[in-house]
């Protein structure tokens, strides 16, 4: 998958993070440690290099809807899916939440309305 870019961590490592499961009418709820780390892993943030490419890492679509004091609320724009990523500690980790804000060589497109042209291009993944 071309978005499937993102050094370190890979998706099949996420499950290192799993704790649990909840099916609720409006979404999906998922306990995790390090549930801000892991939303920063799946939000897509993207890359302009010189050469004018895009490279998108990330789930595109994605976008983070709310943060609360130990949950982030993550909505999938193509298809209107809503899932929570629960922290199993008590609240979320400052320096984790500070991962959502820290743009790096990268944008993070956390709060875009809208899906960016190389998303689009990326739908039938």
């Amino acid at each position: 998958m071309p978005f499937y870019r993102m050094e370190g961590r890979s998706f099949p490592d996420l499950l290192l993070y799993f704790g649990g499961l909840s099916p609720r009418p409006d979404r999906l709820v998922l306990q995790l440690s390090c549930a801000a780390r892991i939303a920063r892993f799946l939000l897509p943030t993207q890359r302009t290099d010189n050469d004018g490419t895009i490279e998108l890492t990330g789930l595109p679509g994605l976008r983070l809807e709310s943060v609360g004091k130990r949950s982030l609320v993550l909505r999938h724009l193509p298809t209107g899916a809503c899932f929570e990523l629960r922290d199993t500690s008590h609240q979320l980790g400052r320096w984790d939440l500070v991962l959502l804000d820290e743009p790096f060589d990268r944008q993070l497109l956390k709060n875009a309305p809208l899906l960016t042209p190389t998303e689009t291009n990326l739908a039938h993944y």
